[in-house]
């Protein structure tokens, strides 16, 4: 607003930036209301309800543990969004993106707050249960000692089926995205192919390696379908789109990368 006030531009055309800004000062201002409101229970209670990082990677989380994972994932994804967008100079193109934007903010604060009023109800029981445990003369349970936590606790070797399926999920829409892009030479699918290269990258990564100690035939042929529908369909797409064009440089550059791709995804098998 400042800069649009100063250059004499009207405030509409830093509409995108300032929605932007607004809803994610908006969601770090709520998460820390709401961390500071949490400080009402007593911390033993709060420590229950810290999850840890395990447990997440082998899905091992109860119902309160999945809302309060599914609405900060929700809530950190709209974030993301809004801090992408957080410098874009310029006003939404169409009426639809304007609604997008805030319904990007109220999906993000709406999980913060779903989570914590979840969180709250759970330690409110929590407290009374103790409470009646008291009056009737039950005491808590013995804290376990650190030996006997990292007993029950071992290491994380695999990681859950739902990181591979996300991986699956996150490479079929990169692949489609690419298809779409060579069919219909529109600029909008090939920004949105390399705006989502990285995170599906990394994803492909966490799925091919997530679960080493399943070595089997069956595995071995889901892991090389997975690699060539991302691969080879991306690449293959692409050489025939330059190819089309006569431009058989940038053909065997897809090639090439297909090849490098091959060769990682073929060794690092071996690790």
């Amino acid at each position: 607003l400042n800069e649009a006030s100063v250059e004499g531009h009207d405030w509409k055309e830093c509409k995108r930036s300032l929605y932007s800004q607004t809803g994610l000062g908006g969601l770090v201002a709520l998460y820390t209301i709401i961390d500071l409101m949490s400080g009402v229970a007593p911390k033993k209670y709060i420590d229950r309800h810290i999850i840890k990082f395990k447990k997440i990677a082998t899905m091992n989380l109860n119902l309160a543990e999945i809302v309060q994972v599914l609405g900060l994932s929700i809530a950190g994804g709209c974030g993301l969004f809004l801090l992408g967008n957080y410098g874009v100079q310029g006003n939404f193109s169409n009426d639809a993106e304007e609604w997008c934007f805030g319904a990007v903010m109220i999906a993000g604060g709406a999980s913060l707050l779903v989570t914590a009023v979840w969180k709250g109800l759970v330690i409110r029981s929590e407290i009374k249960r103790d409470e009646q445990n008291a009056a009737a003369g039950i005491s808590e349970e013995q804290v376990p000692t650190q030996e006997g936590t990292q007993a029950q606790d071992p290491p994380v070797i695999e990681l859950a089926t739902a990181f591979v399926s996300l991986g699956v999920f996150a490479t079929t829409v990169q692949t489609g995205l690419v298809i779409t892009e060579v069919s219909t030479g529109d600029p909008y699918y090939q920004n949105a192919t390399y705006s989502l290269l990285p995170i599906v990258v990394v994803l492909y990564l966490i799925s091919i390696f997530a679960q080493p100690r399943k070595q089997d035939h069956k595995t071995m042929r889901f892991l090389r379908t997975h690699f060539v529908s991302l691969a080879w369909v991306g690449e293959g797409a692409y050489m025939i789109y330059e190819i089309r064009r006569d431009n058989t440089g940038y053909a065997l550059i897809h090639l090439g990368r297909a090849l490098l791709q091959t060769l990682g995804f073929h060794y690092g098998l071996k690790l």
